[in-house]
């Protein structure tokens, strides 16, 4: 959904470019991608394993 979104501004960004309601000069849609990118790579080194919860669900019921 977050890459989604940075690819949906960018495209609509673009296509407002052309058709000349912003400014050529205006190229601020580049930088927000390598923003994106940057922000998508902190985040995902963050994330724990899917087998985390697995095994933390055997565990509690093996204690009940």
């Amino acid at each position: 959904m977050f890459w989604g979104f940075i690819f949906l501004a960018t495209g609509i960004g673009w296509v407002l470019k052309d058709l000349g309601f912003l400014p050529k000069e205006m190229d601020i849609f580049w930088p927000l991608i390598f923003i994106a990118l940057g922000i998508s790579i902190l985040f995902s080194s963050r994330k724990k394993p899917n087998s985390f919860v697995f095994w933390e669900k055997i565990e509690r019921k093996d204690k009940n």
